[in-house]
């Protein structure tokens, strides 16, 4: 599919804020580490908006896994396979240049949808912006504000509008380091 196809069966939708994103990202953890038996995780942490209680989002429970450097990456797969997610390298991302979605089909969104971004262990940047997020409501207006503005400019293009918040983003954590 193009990114334009894409787009229109993905689009860029902000939702009100659920009381129930914690608990549904409780629930997928406990399946995820039950199932990740033998693989070294360190922690599962929710990330992203949904992890802020109050802020709009897409409707996507972000999840952070740190696992062990020396972790059998196939092994990882083919168990996160088992629980229908996908795995998608991303070079972009830090190592191991991985992250793992469910809830996508060919035929769009098709219940929860998860994201599951693996990491080695480090300082992790997303949970440093989460915390910051619920620990300034100003800082999590204004990035609200930004959110639903590239989501109108942007509803078919998720990498536009991902890329939108980068600044913001980069800004708030050169001023809270």
């Amino acid at each position: 599919m193009t990114t334009a196809e894409l787009g229109l069966l993905f689009p860029v939708k902000l939702v009100a804020p659920n009381s129930n994103w914690p608990e549904i990202f409780q629930c997928e953890k406990r399946t995820i580490l039950r199932h990740l038996a033998g693989i070294p995780v360190t922690y599962v942490e929710h990330i992203g908006s949904t992890a802020v209680a109050g802020l709009q989002s897409k409707d996507v429970i972000d999840m952070l896994l740190e696992t062990a450097e020396k972790t059998d990456l196939s092994l990882l797969k083919k168990k996160m396979k088992a629980l229908d997610y996908h795995c998608l390298k991303r070079p972009d991302n830090p190592d191991p240049h991985m992250m793992f979605v469910k809830g996508y089909t060919a035929h769009g969104f098709r219940g929860q949808t998860f994201h599951v971004h693996v990491r080695y262990p480090a300082k992790h940047a997303e949970l440093v912006f989460r915390d910051l997020l619920k620990s300034d409501n100003s800082i999590a207006a204004e990035y609200e504000q930004l959110k639903m503005k590239l989501a109108q400019e942007f509803p078919n293009d998720r990498e536009a509008y991902t890329i939108g918040k980068t600044d913001f983003i980069k800004k708030c954590m050169t001023d809270c380091s």
